[in-house]
């Protein structure tokens, strides 16, 4: 077996594991309901936003909200693994890694519009709409 023989088997092997590790990170998911740490959230005239994952794709509830809101995105930790959980709303200049002991993302409603919201590796995507 030559060299380059024994670099695609290699590289077979890896980008089959890289794969299975990312389809297993997809389907493990959990029937635990989500953590909400309510004594974390600001005060005021806040919207909770719960934001899960149905394959790789992000979803809200509520799916928009209303310009000029406080907005805190509740991600449900037991649906979102891997790259996913790093966040990334370019037009907003949001990019968070969330975890289970930090799964909230704050900021105000400033531009109407609707948002494209991604994972790190572009791989999850999403939409978050705010209302003008």
């Amino acid at each position: 077996m030559n060299k380059k023989h024994v670099i695609a088997i290699i590289g077979i092997i890896v980008m089959v594991s890289f794969f299975i590790i990312g389809a297993s990170a997809i389907m493990s998911t959990s029937s635990q309901p989500l953590k909400e740490d309510t004594k974390a959230l600001p005060k005021g005239d806040t919207v909770i936003v719960k934001m899960t994952m149905v394959g790789s794709t992000y979803k809200f509830e509520p799916a928009s909200v209303n310009l000029g809101d406080k907005i805190t995105i509740v991600a449900d930790m037991n649906k979102i693994s891997g790259c996913f959980r790093t966040v990334v709303i370019p037009s907003m200049a949001i990019r968070k890694y969330l975890s289970d002991s930090d799964n909230k993302i704050i900021f105000t409603a400033k531009k109407a519009g609707e948002f494209p919201v991604t994972c790190a590796m572009g791989m999850g995507s999403g939409k978050l709409i705010v209302k003008g």
